[in-house]
């Protein structure tokens, strides 16, 4: 594959920021100092790719120009590859902050002076996606969702209509698997001499049985298309990364796009959402999970984690190393997939000391999702999880421990509040008071709930 290089934007003596849309494009000419010298709103047609192209060359006179576009695989595409095929270089500026147009509030030309802007402050500009087998990847992906969210879409018609169907015919259909269910309507008869309802019942059913059969060969041959393309594009990624299928390779290499795109391993972290965030501020040194980049991308390493994680000898062994540390799989898969952040220089306080250790211990406390915690309790004691001050307690305080939380004992009383595990079993018919509505807490619930 051809490596593509793309110059800094400080090499450039002027930036065009083009805003696009379905009908129209916006461009704004910017200096060195970003700012706007001319405008220009041109018809998203070839016609008006020429007229922008003509625009932007005698403008710049001579001057060395570079484009930052928005949505070069959306509505910009073909201007992309317009100006791409006439030796222009192009840059892929995201989505603008919201925060910016908070401020300066929106419009086809402010956002088009955003975006020479936002690529006159970025180090390494973005180079934009390839075409050729990497567009016909992204088009056989977008494909195959589409079949599959339509046959989960006529499965859940089918459930509809089939608990309703009379009982004879409803209990032929229920205890069938949920594939061969869908088989067993598409080849359903209606009775003869059945009146209109029945006639209409069982021509839905048939019609929507036949449908997710129709749709689910779709999908399955589209993946077989996508499998195919694969190999060509990446000949043994499959096959020599355990965990690694064939819509996980595609989905990395459709964020991949071509060699030269991703400078570092750094820069494929932040792309797939797997750097952790750095939130430190004075003498706190602390990180968090990053919600952002190709989400599609993150999910996929997510998926290649816990596969690698029922058969990989190397990552199971991590993940029993975690357990013994007093993980969980959660925590486990995530700081499998993610890149550990820069180790700090500066030395550490026992105050940031403290706020770690108790972040790790009572993270399942805090985060209701989490199903194991670090707790200190005795013997076999029956606990539960009530909105509190978030910090663990029990009536002997004797030793730390690990023990299992299950889910139907997290209850989310009170809005806002964090969580504490206390002893005692759990009445689903208590119901503790607030202050706001009984004046005070109840004797009943006070053993039970601790203050916030």
């Amino acid at each position: 594959m051809k490596e593509m290089t793309v110059s800094l934007a400080g090499d450039a003596d002027l930036i065009i920021g083009v805003d696009t849309h379905l009908d129209t494009h916006t461009a704004a000419i910017c200096d060195g100092r970003g700012r706007a010298v001319a405008r220009l709103r041109a018809p998203a047609t070839a016609a008006g790719y020429a007229q922008l192209r003509a625009w932007a060359r005698s403008a710049a006179a001579g001057s060395r120009v570079i484009w930052a576009m928005e949505g070069t695989r959306h509505y910009g595409l073909g201007l992309a590859r317009h100006l791409a095929s006439q030796g222009e270089q192009v840059t892929e500026i995201g989505n603008t902050k919201r925060v910016g147009k908070r401020r300066a509030g929106t419009s086809d030309a402010i956002d088009a002076v955003r975006a020479a802007r936002e690529l006159r402050a970025r180090p390494h500009p973005a180079q934009m996606r390839a075409d050729g087998d990497r567009e016909a990847l992204r088009l056989l992906m977008i494909d195959r969702d589409n079949a599959i969210t339509s046959a989960k879409t006529a499965r859940t018609a089918l459930a509809a209509v089939w608990v309703t169907a009379p009982a004879p015919l409803r209990d032929r259909l229920r205890h069938l698997p949920r594939q061969r269910r869908a088989r067993e309507c598409a080849a359903l008869t209606c009775p003869p001499g059945a009146d209109r309802q029945t006639r209409v019942l069982h021509q839905t059913l048939i019609r929507l049985g036949q449908r997710i059969a129709t749709l689910a060969g779709v999908a399955a041959e589209l993946e077989a298309q996508i499998a195919q393309l694969v190999e060509e594009m990446a000949p043994g990624l499959v096959a020599a990364e355990p965990g690694f299928g064939a819509l996980s390779a595609a989905q990395l290499l459709l964020s991949w796009s071509h060699a030269g795109r991703i400078r570092t391993e750094a820069a494929f972290a932040m792309l797939s959402g797997t750097a952790p965030v750095p939130v430190s501020s004075g003498r706190t040194d602390q990180h968090r999970l990053n919600r952002l980049g190709d989400r599609q991308l993150n999910r996929a390493l997510h998926m290649v984690a816990v596969t690698r994680m029922r058969c990989h000898p190397a990552t199971l062994a991590y993940v029993q190393r975690r357990r013994a540390e007093g993980k969980t799989d959660r925590e486990s898969a995530a700081a499998s997939s993610a890149t550990p952040p820069a180790t700090s220089t500066g030395p550490s306080t026992n105050n940031s000391t403290r706020q770690h250790k108790r972040l790790d211990e009572h993270r399942s406390v805090i985060s209701p999702g989490y199903q194991r915690c670090k707790a200190a309790t005795t013997g076999d004691t029956n606990w539960q999880v009530r909105p509190g001050d978030g910090v663990i307690r029990s009536d002997s305080q004797a030793r730390a421990g690990s023990i299992p939380i299950a889910r139907s004992s997290v209850r989310p009383q009170v809005s806002g509040s964090r969580w504490s595990l206390v002893p005692g079993p759990w009445n689903p018919e208590e119901r503790p008071r607030t202050r706001e509505s009984s004046g005070g807490v109840s004797s009943a619930s006070t053993s039970a709930l601790i203050p916030g």
